[in-house]
């Protein structure tokens, strides 16, 4: 019985490939959805993609027939039903704290100092999660507890970017804001806006120490906490990117 000749590896590779361009393609025609407002038209999916008219064409009938796009009888398409469930079981399957936790851990570790993470609730500011000092002398705050909001740093992030629908309204400068000595004469802190995927406020990361021991004006733990600040909105499904302003090199401690 004559055997059928294996594939080359460069034949399987080529395959694969080709599998993994078709998912890319895919998600970047659904990529352009995100945050546009109303139907797109096939031209404005072919501008935003460089994909070609026949190419995207394809695509779309199968999108269509899995219900991750609806076409309109304009001709128009938006997206289907299958992403409202995808997007409702995302929301109900979300740990927070698998995300806050880590980002937590490594603040403290780098800078020696609690690092908390704070949510506006019923205009207070609630601590969700905290990370506290290796040091014997730091700042105590158990999670859970709730505070009037007031004029520290972490009052005024929740305070000010709860009002705005969009991050981009403020300057890179503005971003991570620093106070000392207002909620007790001894702590010092500095805080920054986490955002969620409708790029609405989340909350507030913080850092706080004792005044004598913590900046609030080193500007290397200043990026610190805002670069984990992109980084936990991006893998929350923002599109928080905004230009790092020059500030130092974060602490390596």
């Amino acid at each position: 019985m004559k055997r059928t000749p294996a594939p080359s590896k460069e034949a399987t590779d080529e395959k694969a490939d080709r599998s993994v361009l078709a998912v890319e393609r895919t998600l970047s025609i659904l990529d352009v959805f995100i945050g546009h407002q109303g139907p797109m038209k096939l031209r404005d999916i072919e501008e935003a993609t460089g994909l070609f008219h026949s190419v995207i064409l394809r695509y779309m009938i199968t999108l269509e027939r899995q219900r991750y796009i609806h076409r309109l009888a304009d001709g128009s398409y938006q997206l289907g039903s299958r992403v409202y469930q995808l997007g409702a079981t995302y929301e109900q399957q979300l740990d927070l704290g698998s995300y806050l936790i880590p980002t937590l851990e490594k603040i403290a570790a780098q800078t020696g100092e609690s690092a908390c993470f704070f949510k506006l609730e019923h205009e207070r500011r609630l601590c969700l999660y905290r990370r506290e000092s290796s040091q014997t002398l730091k700042v105590g705050m158990r999670a859970g507890i709730s505070l009037p909001l007031d004029e520290t740093c972490t009052s005024q992030v929740l305070r000010e970017f709860s009002q705005d629908a969009d991050w981009r309204s403020h300057s890179a400068d503005t971003l991570v804001r620093h106070s000392s000595g207002i909620q007790d004469p001894w702590t010092a802190s500095m805080s920054t806006p986490v955002f969620k995927a409708d790029n609405r406020l989340l909350g507030a990361l913080t850092i706080s120490g004792p005044r004598f021991r913590f900046d609030v004006l080193d500007t290397g733990t200043q990026r610190l906490l805002l670069q984990e600040a992109i980084s936990l909105s991006e893998r929350l499904g923002s599109d928080y990117r905004p230009a790092l302003p020059l500030l130092g090199s974060p602490p390596n401690a």
